[in-house]
């Protein structure tokens, strides 16, 4: 707000390599629409040309995203494709996307929809997949983290509000420690600092 606003975009893999933690890219909020801000997000971000028409109703939210995809890792331009011949290609494909109506992207299913926007070209439909909302915060991760902040800290921080309240940032989940969770934080701890190295001395 105010011109302060961010916009957020994470990206958590099911496949994680151990330790490897969540990617999020954060940039200005900048555009007058979702789609608008998430098209400059992946030209900042990724460095791609990106187009993307969003539309929803109280049923259903669909987008067409169409991506000029960098020639390396990628299927090899034919010989004697040009630089031009590739920029008219995804001009056209812009194009093609721009006719695309709120009521056509909405009630149109995907076939029928890119086969009428892309009757010319070679079209491969991927099967349909159901995407569900799942964050992967917990209690004790959230209680890891006030423990990175220290018990001075923590102690200081419960003698002032009397307990702490952490809304997760990215699903809005509410978890609170009062003073007893947060003295049991690091109850074990300092249990284990308690105990004495066994002498080494031999009698």
């Amino acid at each position: 707000q105010h011109g302060n606003g961010r916009f957020v975009i994470t990206l958590d893999p099911n496949d994680k390599l151990p330790g490897q933690q969540a990617y999020q890219g954060i940039v200005p909020i900048d555009g007058e629409s979702i789609a608008v801000i998430i098209e400059n997000y992946m030209m900042r971000s990724e460095q791609l040309d990106t187009k993307l028409w969003l539309a929803t109703n109280d049923q259903v939210t669909r987008g067409l995203l169409l991506q000029k995809l960098p020639n390396h890792g990628g299927i090899e331009l034919a010989a004697n494709t040009s630089q031009e011949d590739e920029e008219d290609a995804w001009n056209r494909a812009v194009l093609l996307g721009n006719t695309l109506k709120y009521d056509e992207l909405v009630n149109t299913d995907i076939n029928t929809l890119m086969t009428r926007l892309f009757w010319e070209e070679t079209i491969r439909v991927f099967d349909l997949q159901h995407p569900q909302f799942q964050c992967s915060c917990n209690r004790e991760k959230v209680g890891n983290m006030l423990k990175m902040l220290g018990q001075e800290e923590i102690n200081s921080a419960i003698a002032e509000l009397n307990q702490l309240s952490i809304n997760c940032d990215f699903c809005g989940k509410h978890y609170s420690f009062d003073q007893v969770d947060c003295a049991q934080l690091f109850a074990l701890d300092n249990v284990i600092e308690g105990i004495d190295t066994p002498s080494q001395q031999k009698h």
